[in-house]
């Protein structure tokens, strides 16, 4: 069970959640599972322990995969990532974790306000804040935080955008002069009817076939490009810089670092 999350871990803290879900999921169930036989234990000799592990390791398991639930479905699984990121909740209660419990409240809060139950989404930034401030730790520092309401109704989030080289193992070399395809992805905004969103890419050590594009973003819905290309002319450290606009107001910045090499140097 450990190796399993731990590979879990791994490949979702590359972004590779395809990867990650199959262990994530494997230690989930083996808590649940653990819930049962103590249930039916308690039931024939009058005591129970679910090992203390189990939870521990279930706690963020669940946490990775209601934020999973949140973000790689075209159609959002709201009722999975809710339970998911409930139960993250519980067990972090359970063993007295008040600072991953604030921050699985917090995932938890922007769930809600996508989901468009913002009274709900309002009490659990509430209590995560208080949570922090017990632990001290610093929520100022978040990332994804709502961003103030835009005069049009517009509710937006930051964090919006991701990407990918399109069929490139993450770990491997870009090859000089070949073309490659960067995939942008828009996801968690709240609008209530379609809105077009600009981004702009710099490529260092690279050829740059195009600077602008504009991604149209529907309710509730995720938003993938493909057109931008590059290629690399030089060996050595290559990053990309994309910046996300809506109406001429900057939202985000996210870096990818890569690396160029020869064809023939791996």
């Amino acid at each position: 069970m450990e190796a399993a999350y731990f590979e879990g871990r791994y490949f979702y803290g590359r972004g590779e959640y395809t990867r990650a879900e199959p262990y994530l999921w494997y230690v989930y169930d083996q808590w649940r599972e653990s819930i049962d036989k103590d249930h039916a234990k308690l039931e024939v000799e009058g005591s129970s322990n679910v090992p203390e592990l189990y939870k521990e390791l279930a706690a963020p398991a669940a946490h990775f995969l209601g934020n999973i639930a949140r973000h790689e479905h075209v159609i959002l699984d709201w009722e999975l990532a809710e339970t998911l990121l409930k139960d993250s909740i519980q067990l972090n209660r359970d063993l007295g974790l008040k600072r991953h419990e604030d921050e699985v409240r917090h995932t938890l809060g922007l769930l809600y306000w996508e989901w468009g139950r913002l009274e709900e989404a309002r009490e659990e930034f509430r209590v995560a804040d208080l949570l922090a401030r017990y632990t001290k730790s610093s929520i100022r520092d978040r990332k994804q935080r709502p961003l103030k309401q835009p005069s049009d109704g517009a509710q937006l989030v930051q964090d919006m955008l991701s990407a990918r080289i399109v069929g490139q193992y993450p770990t491997e070399p870009l090859s000089i002069g070949d073309e490659y395809r960067l995939q942008v992805r828009l996801q968690n905004a709240l609008v209530e009817r379609v809105r077009a969103f600009d981004i702009t890419i710099r490529v260092s050590n690279a050829r740059l076939a195009s600077w602008h594009q504009t991604v149209e973003l529907s309710p509730g819905q995720c938003a993938r490009s493909d057109r931008f290309s590059f290629r690399p002319i030089a060996v050595g450290p290559l990053q990309i810089e994309l910046d996300l606009y809506y109406e001429r107001r900057w939202l985000q910045k996210l870096r990818l670092g890569l690396e160029a090499a020869h064809c023939d140097d791996g």
